[in-house]
C-alpha cells in the first residue's frame, strides 16, 4: 500500500511537472492591458518557446463580480485580431486589440479578460498519456471618461482576543489589485500582521480576510496596503 501510495504522488508530481512545462512553453507579454478612449488601441504578444508548433483561439469575456468571485460572460466589445493563430516553434504572433465602440463616455472603468486557450492536438483514442489544454487570462482595463479616484474603506470585526476580520469595499471607479496587506500598531509602529493577497478588486466590490494577530493590539490600527496604485494607508478601530 505505501509503494502504491508513493507510485500515485509520483503520477500527480509528473503532471503537475508537466502543467508548469507547458505553460512556461508559451509566453505573453504584457501580463495585462489597458486601453482608454484616446489610445483604443493595443497589442499583445505571444512567443511559442516549445519544440513544437501549437494552434491557440482567443476568447473576449466581460468580467464584473459578485461575492467575491469573479463572472466572465463572453463579449464582442473587444476586437481581436487575430482570433486564431499557430505560432511556429521559436516564433512569435503579434496580437492586436482594439476597442469596437470608441468614444463612448463612461464614469467607470470597464473590466474584461481575454483568455488564451490552446486547441489540443488530436491524438487516436488508444494513444497512451495525459494531454492539458493551456488557458491563460489576460485583465484588459477600459479607463473611465472622468477622473480616476482610488479609495478602499475598511471595516473591521474581532472575532477573539487576538483574531480578526478585516473586510475592505473599493469606493474608486477604478480597479485596485492589492497585493500585500500590513496591520501596524500605530504606537510602537511594529507589525501586528501581515499576509499576501494578490486579488483584484473591481469598483463597488468587497473583500473580507482573517488576520491572527501577534499581539493584543490597542483600540485602534493601521492598514497599509501595497497596490497597484502605490501604497494606501489609513487608519481603523478595533
Amino acid at each position: 500500500m505505501k509503494y502504491f501510495i508513493l507510485q500515485l504522488n509520483m503520477f500527480f508530481l509528473l503532471i503537475i511537472f508537466a502543467m508548469c512545462s507547458q505553460a512556461a512553453a508559451i509566453q505573453v507579454t504584457p501580463t495585462r492591458i489597458n486601453l482608454a478612449n484616446d489610445a483604443p488601441i493595443a497589442t499583445l504578444n505571444l512567443s511559442n518557446k516549445a519544440s513544437t508548433s501549437t494552434m491557440l483561439q482567443i476568447q473576449t469575456t466581460h468580467w464584473s463580480q459578485t461575492d467575491g468571485q469573479d463572472v466572465y460572460v463572453t463579449s464582442n466589445d473587444l476586437i481581436v485580431s487575430p482570433p486564431i493563430m499557430t505560432i511556429d516553434p521559436g516564433k512569435s504572433q503579434l496580437i492586436r486589440i482594439a476597442l469596437r465602440k470608441n468614444g463612448v463616455p463612461h464614469s467607470e472603468e470597464e473590466t474584461f479578460r481575454i483568455f488564451v486557450q490552446e486547441i489540443p492536438k488530436y491524438h487516436p483514442a488508444n494513444t497512451p498519456g495525459v494531454e492539458f489544454a493551456l488557458r491563460f487570462g489576460i485583465p484588459v482595463f477600459i479607463s473611465p471618461t472622468v477622473s480616476v479616484t482610488h479609495t478602499l474603506q475598511w471595516k473591521t470585526k474581532r472575532l477573539s482576543d487576538n483574531n480578526l476580520q478585516l473586510s475592505v469595499i473599493n469606493l474608486s471607479n477604478t480597479h485596485i489589485q492589492v497585493t500585500h496587506l500590513n496591520i501596524i500598531n500605530p504606537d510602537t509602529h511594529k507589525t501586528l500582521a501581515s499576509q499576501d493577497v494578490f486579488v483584484y478588486l473591481l469598483p463597488h466590490q468587497s473583500k473580507k480576510w482573517a488576520f491572527k494577530l501577534n499581539a493584543t493590539p490597542n483600540k485602534n490600527a493601521e492598514v497599509s496596503a501595497n497596490t497597484d496604485w502605490g501604497v494606501l494607508s489609513t487608519n481603523i478601530s478595533l
